[in-house]
């Protein structure tokens, strides 16, 4: 079963499930707002890249995560880091907070996460989210850690300045020594 907000996702994705002859289904919906049908089903629950700035408070996310594991079920996040997340730059210097005080990041954005260079702006509100916000909202859920990750590259050419790591993966040039994605894995009791 596969999760996301963007009609255009969900579309792909069943056109590419029908295409390979795969039997999995995926559903359009807010993270927040599952069917109670769905509640302790999953073996594994998986969230990836760039999901986490889009919610301001991580406590109902985290709640729906336990929700939907079954016991013994294990939860995956591999996300961009919050220290990689701070930096500006078009203007190269500390442009964000670390930390989530509440309040949104607010721009004015060319183009969209899917199509950076589609011919439109909108306004973007995200949120930071430091590392020990995501570990404790999860931990509050009785989700017990089993390993933490921290990687100096991203798999994705999705911020200015990135060059070719090798193996596919990415670095941003001048500040190749910090994190750049980190990976949780927890298990529900």
């Amino acid at each position: 079963t596969g999760l996301d907000f963007s009609g255009t996702a969900i579309a792909t994705a069943r056109s590419m499930n029908e295409r390979l002859g795969l039997n999995a289904r995926f559903i359009q919906a807010n993270v927040l707002e599952l069917q109670p049908e769905l509640e302790g089903q999953f073996d594994i629950v998986f969230t990836s890249y760039g999901v986490l700035i889009w919610l301001n408070d991580l406590a109902p996310w985290a709640e729906a995560v336990a929700r939907y594991l079954r016991p013994g079920g294990v939860f995956c996040i591999v996300e961009f880091h919050p220290t990689l997340m701070i930096l500006d730059f078009e203007n190269n210097r500390i442009g964000y907070p670390y930390f989530n005080d509440g309040n949104p990041i607010i721009e004015v954005v060319k183009g969209s996460y899917a199509q950076p260079d589609a011919p439109f702006t909108h306004t973007e509100y995200t949120w930071q989210h430091s590392l020990s916000e995501t570990l404790t909202a999860l931990l509050d859920q009785g989700l017990q850690l089993e390993a933490f990750r921290e990687y100096p590259y991203s798999p994705y050419n999705c911020f200015a300045n990135m060059e070719p790591a090798g193996n596919g993966m990415y670095r941003c040039t001048g500040i190749e020594a910090i994190p750049h994605v980190f990976m949780l894995k927890m298990r529900k009791k």
